[in-house]
């Protein structure tokens, strides 16, 4: 393929992040070189089951208004020989993905006094309906289920959801149409602000490598037909990400309709409109109708949502009366348990190694039990500052970066100012407005070898190194034109490929 060259003119102007707090992010401004002080992580004590089994009943259909059936795991605790009759508040989980992956943590809340339903969205695995990566119904459908188990004999009336990615934005979706038993969330790296900006585009460009792979990796998974599985397995989705802009019916994805319909409606909704308005897509546009209940917001900084998760934690903390918490670790999306991002480590505290089991279980025991855990006390911000390492090589070879938790009353941080950055011809990248009224810089850049990226927000789903990687290390690149601020601050530089 011939590579077609472009000339970028770059016209020196205001580099203003208006969307984001630009925080002058050096650890002095923290507090922790002029003023050393470990902040001490209040350690809860594990809940301990109160029950010593629990029975699972696989597949029940839960009706919802059009009357379609989603199909749910029950996971009930046992005592005495028999399923608990007590009514107990309920744990919901509303994913894309396989059930089974959640029995560990179903369980484990299932003994401490849960009952616990882990349902797949509509179209998936034995729910009845169509799916799609956007549609109106998965909001109805989970006020519907959390209705419908509010009801049940086994229930006390209060529901609570918890889940990663997808059913953090399945949780956002339920949420803005206020079911009266919804009582709390949990949200894990998610809970989309609005897609166009983020997460499915950003700031309107389509994030093709992401969906792409995600369409063609659960398609392979769930592909029944063997000639379905034996296409996906002999093309290679990387060969893909070059032959875009895709055409519906010629790609590989036209063998299964449904995935190729969401994809390409992606690309080919532009535009900000509509489309991208819907309730599961843009949380942002249903602020005002969400209900006002208990939520822990948690993002990573290195995680694709993690704008969001900021904006959905500020926005309903400004709306809400009820507890807005957020919780910000130095994490790709799903990172929670791991004390590394790439090739850096950040020390042992910053993983979580709860968080699946007793850190929920926290949470939920206060807000659907009333029981003292701890967490009425802890602070409305809480955020992993990175640095203080030394720069050594760990046993596994990651260089070892460090930080500490730290706690804040609000977000941005109290001393927060936004700073407007400059390009100059000199290439630097400075606080100061340049004196001339008008210059600008050129660079070549050729499509067909980018520089590759060493840093950003990443989700295992596409093909590329991990963000912090030294494995593409974009100085292998000779640089062309280049824009840098002064050590310690925001930085910015195009480069050129050979």
């Amino acid at each position: 393929m011939t590579a077609r060259r472009r000339r970028v003119r770059l016209k020196t102007a205001t580099f203003e992040r208006a969307t984001r707090a630009v925080q002058d992010v050096s650890l002095r401004r923290f507090g922790i070189v002029s003023t050393v002080m470990a902040l001490v992580l209040v350690a809860q004590a594990p809940a301990s089951a109160q029950y010593g089994s629990v029975i699972v009943t696989r597949d029940v259909m839960i009706p919802v208004r059009d009357g379609k059936l989603m199909a749910t795991d029950l996971y009930r605790p046992v005592a005495n020989g028999g399923v608990v009759t007590s009514k107990l508040p309920v744990l919901l989980n509303r994913t894309p993905y396989a059930r089974e992956t959640l029995a560990a943590s179903a369980r484990y809340f299932a003994q401490r006094g849960y009952v616990v339903a882990v349902q797949s969205l509509r179209g998936r695995y034995t729910s009845q309906g169509s799916f799609l990566k956007v549609q109106p119904a998965d909001a109805t459908d989970g006020y519907d289920a959390i209705e419908w188990l509010a009801r049940q004999p086994y229930a006390n009336g209060k529901v609570g959801m918890w889940g990663q990615s997808f059913a953090a934005h399945s949780q956002a979706g339920a949420a803005q149409l206020k079911p009266p038993a919804l009582a709390a969330l949990l949200l894990n790296m998610g809970g989309l602000a609005n897609g166009w900006d983020h997460g499915v585009r950003y700031r309107g460009t389509y994030e093709m490598g992401r969906q792409l792979t995600w369409a063609w990796t659960h398609l392979l998974a769930d592909a029944k037909r063997p000639e379905v599985k034996a296409l996906l397995e002999r093309e290679k989705v990387e060969t893909w990400y070059a032959l875009q802009p895709m055409k519906r019916g010629l790609n590989p994805l036209s063998i299964e309709p449904t995935y190729e319909a969401w994809y390409l409606d992606f690309f080919e909704h532009a535009d900000y409109d509509a489309f991208w308005k819907d309730r599961m897509v843009n949380w942002s546009e249903h602020y005002d109708e969400t209900a006002d209940i208990p939520m822990l917001h948690v993002g990573g900084w290195y995680d694709i949502f993690l704008a969001g998760t900021f904006q959905n934690f500020s926005e309903l903390r400004r709306r809400n009366r009820t507890p807005q918490r957020l919780l910000v670790g130095p994490w790709t999306h799903s990172g929670n348990l791991r004390p590394f991002a790439g090739d850096v480590a950040f020390g042992a505290e910053a993983a979580i190694p709860d968080f699946q089991t007793a850190f929920h279980i926290r949470w939920f025991d206060h807000f659907l039990k009333g029981l003292g855990t701890g967490v009425e006390s802890e602070s409305p911000v809480r955020l992993f500052v990175m640095g203080l390492g030394d720069g050594h090589k760990d046993t596994d070879g990651r260089l070892f970066h460090g930080g500490t938790w730290r706690d804040y009353p609000s977000w941005p941080v109290p001393g927060t100012r936004l700073v407007n950055y400059y390009f100059h011809g000199n290439g630097a990248l400075s606080p100061v407005k340049p004196a001339a009224a008008s210059s600008s810089t050129t660079y070549t850049f050729d499509p067909a070898h980018p520089v590759p990226t060493i840093g950003g927000d990443r989700q295992p789903a596409s093909r590329m190194e991990p963000m912090t990687s030294a494995r593409t290390h974009a100085s292998r690149r000779r640089p062309r034109r280049s824009c840098h601020s002064e050590p310690g601050a925001t930085w910015w530089s195009s480069r050129r490929s050979r």
